[in-house]
């Protein structure tokens, strides 16, 4: 968990975000970004069927990309984070706990 002052402990928003973090650093997926026509896309999960924003193909371990990636002439392997939750700012918890004072 990220430093707290002294005698504080953690907000319960601030200990689901830690968790999920950590998390997703577990969970850590790699996906194949190819050249298309001078547009970057990701390989789809089918590769006969080519169309907007299709879901990727997922990879659990860089070897497994790698390994998709010889069969691709520009495929490039990427980072795919499958969860991300981005810590709150000063004024979103400020404004968080004066919500719930508000509500009880």
């Amino acid at each position: 968990m990220s430093r707290l002052p002294k005698g504080r402990s953690p907000l319960p928003n601030e200990w689901f975000i830690d968790r999920a973090n950590m998390m997703e650093n577990k969970m850590k997926k790699y996906a194949l970004m190819i050249d298309v026509d001078g547009d970057w896309m990701y390989v789809p999960q089918n590769p006969t069927q080519f169309h907007n924003f299709p879901e990727p193909r997922l990879f659990d371990t860089i070897e497994e990309a790698r390994a998709e990636q010889e069969n691709w002439q520009t495929a490039v392997v990427v980072d795919y984070n499958t969860k991300q939750i981005k810590p709150m700012t000063q004024e979103e918890r400020k404004a968080s706990v004066e919500r719930q004072k508000k509500n009880g």
